[in-house]
Order: C-alpha cells, then sequence, then structure tokens
C-alpha cells in the first residue's frame, strides 16, 4: 500500500544501475518487450539519451533518484547492476519493493536457457582465458563470441544467441557479477586462481 492507502502500482522488472550491465538489461527487456522501468542514482544526457534510444521504451525513467528515498512502484523482480552492493540504502528500498532480485547474468541466462554458457571466474586471469576459450571454440567451428564482464553484458550475447548470429557465450564473471545470483547454470565452468 502507499501511504496514501492507495495500492501501489506494480510493473514487471525495475533495471537498477546504467552501467554496462544495466543497460546490456535494459536492452535485453526492450528487445523482449517486457514492462520495465530505468533507474539510476546519476543523471545525464548520455542516460536519458540511452533511455529514449530503446525499441520498446521503459514504462518509468528513474533518474537521478536519491539512494535513500523509498521507490514509488513495487517490481516483480529487480535486476541489479553490480555497482548497486548490499551496503548502499537503495538496496534496502529495492529489496523492499521488489519480489525476487537478481542480477544481470541470472536475468540474462533466464532469457534462454538452452544457449551454452561457459563461465569464467577467479581471482587472475579471467579476460585471458575468456578470449583464449573463446578463440578455441572459435577455431574448433563454433560461432562462440565473449561476454559479461569482458566488455557487452550477457545479456546482449543472449539477444544474438535468440537472433541466431551466436551458438555459444564464454562468461567472464566478477565476483560483483555473482553476488546477485541466487542461480546461473553453465555448461562449463573454470575458477582460476
Amino acid at each position: 500500500m502507499s501511504d496514501r492507502g492507495h495500492p501501489m502500482k506494480t510493473y514487471d522488472l525495475l533495471i537498477a544501475g546504467c552501467g554496462v550491465s544495466g543497460k546490456s538489461a535494459a536492452r535485453l527487456a526492450s528487445f523482449l518487450k517486457r514492462e520495465f522501468v530505468l533507474l539510476d542514482e546519476a543523471d545525464s544526457p548520455e542516460i536519458r539519451d540511452f533511455a529514449a534510444s530503446l525499441p520498446h521504451a521503459p514504462a518509468e525513467v528513474l533518474i537521478p533518484w536519491k539512494n535513500t528515498d523509498p521507490l514509488p512502484f513495487r517490481f516483480r523482480t529487480a535486476v541489479l547492476s553490480p555497482g548497486i552492493r548490499v551496503t548502499n540504502p537503495l538496496f534496502g528500498n529495492i529489496r523492499a519493493a521488489s519480489d525476487s532480485i537478481m542480477g544481470e547474468l541470472q536475468f540474462a541466462a533466464q532469457a534462454a536457457p538452452d544457449c551454452p554458457l561457459t563461465g569464467i571466474t577467479g581471482t587472475n586471469g579471467k579476460t585471458t582465458t575468456t578470449e583464449l576459450t573463446t578463440a578455441l571454440f572459435q577455431a574448433a567451428g563454433d560461432r562462440a563470441e565473449s561476454a559479461g564482464n569482458i566488455g557487452a553484458g550477457l545479456s546482449d550475447g543472449i539477444m544474438a544467441y535468440r537472433r541466431g548470429e551466436v551458438e555459444r557465450l564464454i562468461v567472464e564473471i566478477s565476483s560483483f557479477q555473482l553476488e546477485h545470483a541466487s542461480s546461473f547454470p553453465v555448461d562449463e565452468a573454470a575458477v582460476l586462481n
């Protein structure tokens, strides 16, 4: 309920954060024609232009959003960028307004559960190993691409998979990206030291 006794509007999806992961998730939400709200603590012409450029526009754009302010809507799912740490008051406000919370990796993987994913994480050597693994799959004849922490968000890779442009994604995964994932199924995984 809102503070006036009226039910709060509920949206399907909140995309919180407009960095690389957040923009990637917003592009996927737009591609899937999901009803979503875009939120960021910062305001800039670049963020506004990005929101306006999406083919299926967000229902609401909440920028700039003060991290201590409660959210004006409810959400079935909130997709958090890795930059929104659990110590940020915004995280608590998102959790209070959302039925479930996940990171961009989990959101993307759910959009194409049949997409072969190879996950690479660890302390050192993730980018080199991801690039090498991608090159090995390509040399074997697979249409493989790198995604995740290596440049393009996984959501962008999932869109390419759904369009038939790639057949496998090699995902560089940072610990920050895993922080908000309750599950992230991969076909193969490497944990580097």
